[in-house]
């Protein structure tokens, strides 16, 4: 059952309980290790007639005191992470008249309201929110920020358009403002492609002096508080952010409100307190802390400040628990032992955005794939594992109103869409089905088909053989065909991981000096060295693309990167490795690690690239990739992709499905970061 709370739903955070001289802002909170402890209050006493009096007293002389406190008592609103456009807008409603019920002051938004990451008109979805929004009847401000799921983005046209909208309606991205003897700034950590700005959150140069003289003169204050998108660098450059303020500023700053990750949390870093809480009501990406669709109130009197956490649904009890704590559900860690397919689920592309997104569908042209499956009318087809129906509704569209498309899915909100999406499009000939995560469900036992479709889907197979052996008598005899389309383990470099190749050229820009830039050819080091930032001509975007691929069989590439030099925030170490270590971590360094020493032991990085072995190139191939992809932080495959650490190789499959009685056809090779492979 999920865990419901009371109707207001507060959750007392943290509440300044006593005097901490030693601290930097003055309070300190009561935490235990169960959990955020509510403050304690003093037990009962009897009172006597003298001490009645003495209070009746000391009420009356102190009154204009009172009165004073009361008047700078008041409380608003955090809310981040909405992103409205990809999330239902009846969800951003339902949070609009919670935030409402509290007579909030005003609200503060900390980014990532409003997305538009595929279909749909930005300029709409703005309007639904400005809608939505002005029920609030109370000044409302913003942060920039998108979480644009990682590396993978909108279109340039759309981000642009999202930001100008942002403009026209909150003017300014970094600014301050008081309230009753409070100070409120917000910051803006997300700015793309503007000068000064870096990676993790950072703020640029000119902020920075802004956030300092807006700090300067503010003792005065009971409070202050921060507000951005990404706080990531603040709380890890504490003391050089707030270098030059006087104590007396720090321990004004209360709270520093984010957004950015889609969990709850809060920690304390140099007396600061730093709070995420990203929120969104539909599940966009797994996280290590507990989710939960929320807001904050922040009751302010006078120098206290007390923040609470309001739920806006029940809270799944899944929702609450950390992935050390996911044992044993769909997608945990605990696998039994048996055949077929085992539900482990690869979390990011099983959601609707990532799957539909702008990258994926580039990686997965449709119209050749489906073309390739030579569809004919009144087929019979199984589109396994059809997600939200990008392929379902193209296959159905080939089928001419006849046959039939039968989506088949283990995700019962996957289905859900699919009905949806169904019912509003009119579609005759597609019948979404809820299958089991376990082995081969009945439904196919009971049933023949024509074609069957596995897209990105072999690699949660337990045992594959096993899995295709009990499905094989589903599968037409004579003319029927299984298609599987399945992640290469090691593709070349294509244009999709270069964006609109502008990160790359400023990357190459700052190593003009290294080997790295000098073997990219005199056209590319030519025109990397006079661009000023303009658009990429489809040339030289083509040969950076080859040189990159050419790079992969480069025994000197290693020796190369540890020869790059060092870049702004680099720090001052000159160590072996420090650049190298740095473009790897984390997610390939343990791999690299290997790598590298199975090299160096060949000396592979001393020979020419025809002394090499096929195992040597395989293993140099994979070294230089990773090398390449971290230090042009080109990361999107990974993203698609997601963490799954096990996919096949081409011979493998092949070897499997023979195993399992079909007979391999062909390989359709127009896919640069698939394999696309025809069974009977």
């Amino acid at each position: 059952m999920p865990i419901k709370y009371a109707a207001q739903g507060r959750i007392p955070v943290f509440t300044p309980l006593e005097k901490a001289p030693d601290s930097r802002r003055g309070y300190k909170s009561e935490v235990s290790a169960g959990g955020l402890m509510p403050p304690a209050f003093p037990a009962k006493r009897p009172v006597s007639l003298t001490g009645f009096t003495g209070v009746c007293l000391i009420f009356l002389l102190s009154s204009p005191f009172v009165l004073a406190q009361d008047r700078r008592a008041f409380n608003f609103a955090v809310m981040g992470c909405a992103h409205m456009g990809v999330c239902e807008s009846k969800d951003y409603a339902l949070a609009v008249a919670k935030i409402k019920a509290q007579k909030p002051d005003f609200v503060v938004f900390l980014g990532g309201m409003v997305d538009v990451p595929h279909g749909g008109d930005v300029d709409s979805v703005w309007r639904k929110f400005d809608s939505i929004t002005a029920r609030l009847g109370t000044p409302v401000y913003d942060v920039p920020g998108s979480c644009l799921w990682g590396p993978l983005s909108v279109d340039r046209g759309k981000a642009e358009r999202s930001e100008k909208c942002f403009i026209d309606r909150y003017k300014k991205r970094y600014y301050s403002f008081e309230h009753k003897n409070n100070l409120f700034v917000g910051l803006d950590s997300d700015s793309p492609d503007r000068p000064g700005t870096a990676e993790n959150g950072m703020l640029s140069a000119e902020q920075l002096e802004f956030l300092k003289k807006t700090l300067m003169g503010a003792q005065k204050f009971d409070n202050i508080f921060v507000f951005l998108h990404d706080s990531r660098w603040m709380r890890e450059n504490g003391l050089k952010w707030s270098a030059g303020l006087s104590p007396a500023v720090i321990t004004k700053i209360k709270y520093v409100f984010s957004a950015k990750e889609h969990f709850f949390h809060a920690e304390n870093a140099d007396g600061v307190t730093y709070i995420t809480t990203g929120s969104p009501p539909c599940a966009l990406r797994r996280a290590s802390y507990p989710v939960l669709f929320h807001f904050l109130t922040v009751s302010v009197n006078g120098e206290n400040a007390t923040v609470n956490v309001v739920p806006l649904k029940s809270i799944p009890l899944e929702n609450m628990m950390s992935g050390e704590d996911r044992k044993g559900e769909k997608g945990g860690t605990d696998r039994k032992e048996g055949r077929g397919r085992r539900g482990v689920q690869n979390y990011q592309l099983n959601e609707p955005v990532m799957m539909d997104s702008i990258e994926r569908k580039a990686m997965l042209p449709i119209g050749p794939i489906i073309k390739a499956l030579n569809i004919r009318p009144g087929m019979q087809i199984a589109d396994v594992g059809a997600g939200v129906g990008v392929f379902t509704f193209p296959l159905a569209e080939a089928l001419k109103e006849t046959g039939m498309v039968f989506a088949t899915e283990t995700d019962m909100k996957m289905i859900q869409a699919l009905r949806r999406d169904i019912d509003r499009k009119k579609y005759k000939n597609i019948f979404p089905v809820g299958v089991s995560a376990e082995g081969v469900d009945p439904f196919y036992k009971g049933r023949t088909f024509d074609i069957m479709l596995f897209v990105e889907l072999y690699h949660y197979l337990w045992h594959p053989a096993d899995y295709f052996r009990e499905l094989r008598p589903s599968l037409t005899k004579e003319t029927g065909r299984l298609y599987i389309i399945h992640f290469k383990q090691l593709p070349d470099f294509n244009e999709i991981e270069f964006d609109d190749f502008k990160e790359t050229l400023e990357t190459l820009k700052a190593f003009t000096s290294s080997p790295l830039f000098l073997k990219l050819g005199a056209g590319i080091e030519s025109f990397v060295r006079n661009w000023r930032g303009n658009n990429v001509p489809p040339a030289v975007r083509e040969k950076i693309v080859r040189n990159f691929n050419s790079a992969l069989a480069d025994p000197g590439l290693f020796n190369d990167m540890l020869t790059l030099p060092r870049r702004p925030g680099d720090g001052d170490s000159s160590e072996r490795g420090k650049t190298l270590l740095k473009m790897l971590f984390p997610r390939n360094l343990e791999l690299a690690r290997w790598l590298i020493v199975e090299l160096e032991s060949e000396r592979v990085f001393e020979k020419k690239t025809e002394q090499l072995t096929d195992r040597e190139k395989n293993y140099l191939r994979r070294l230089n990739k990773a090398l390449l992809t971290g230090a042009f932080k080109m990361d999107k495959l990974d993203y698609l992709k997601g963490a799954y650490p096990l996919y096949a190789e081409k011979e493998h499959i092949i070897s499997e499905m023979e195993a399992a009685g079909y007979r391999f056809v062909r390989e359709h090779a127009f896919l640069n970061y698939h394999y696309f492979l025809e069974f009977k």
